[in-house]
């Protein structure tokens, strides 16, 4: 692999890896287009190769939002059965179709989804809730 490629993964990977701590996003957004336009993927291999990162970029942010105790593990297990069906069909249906079509949803998706939360008005950052008070026996 030439350096170039080693150097455009690294730099493709830091990128997606931050937009992904900071945004839940990283893959589609970030990653999918770094690949086609500097290493010349086809969409599909780009998509199936940002999927691969995601992995561990999602496994190491999940452990450090956990422990900072963001995440709702409830909540995330049940969207996960729901992911996991419509990823295997999501898959498929990816397959069948053409790379320009697909490029050209993703474009759309991205603005749709872009100029909503451009346009929408930031919800109010909730303030932490106070620890819970320790319990103190008596002897």
């Amino acid at each position: 692999m030439p350096i170039l490629h080693i150097l455009a993964g690294l730099a493709i990977g830091a990128l997606g890896g931050l937009a992904g701590a900071l945004f839940g996003v990283g893959g589609g957004i970030v990653m999918v287009p770094a690949y086609m336009k500097l290493l010349h993927m086809p969409f599909k291999h780009a998509v199936g190769t940002s999927l691969a990162v995601i992995i561990v970029t999602s496994l190491v942010a999940t452990t450090k939002n956990a422990r900072m105790g963001l995440v709702d593990f409830r909540v995330a297990g049940i969207a996960a059965v729901g992911a996991v069906i419509a990823a295997l069909y999501g898959t498929d249906l990816m397959y069948k179709m053409k790379d320009a079509t697909l490029t050209r949803a993703f474009g759309l998706f991205l603005i749709v989804i872009g100029a909503k939360l451009a346009l929408e008005k930031a919800a109010p950052t909730p303030r932490p809730s106070p620890a819970a008070p320790t319990e103190t026996r008596k002897p």
